[in-house]
């Protein structure tokens, strides 16, 4: 594992141990947004640089309602 991950779960510990339980989850939690946030800015920024020389189209579906006004009405 990679140094910053044993910083990161040292200061985990710590929290739980200075700041108690709620503390503790409230920092897992946030330290797990994080990680999603960082890996979605990754991902789109992937998306953006395969879709810029990209001559493909974005291609609407239609929505059901549009279609279909009546859907879901029991009248």
């Amino acid at each position: 594992m990679d140094e910053a991950l044993f910083t990161l779960v040292a200061r985990l510990i710590r929290v739980e141990a200075e700041l108690g339980e709620v503390a503790y989850e409230r920092a897992v939690h946030d330290a797990l947004v994080a990680v999603a946030a960082a890996v979605l800015h990754e991902a789109e920024a992937a998306a953006a640089c395969i879709n810029e020389g990209s001559t493909s189209k974005v291609v609407k579906f239609p929505m059901g309602r549009k279609r279909r006004p009546n859907v879901g009405q029991t009248d």
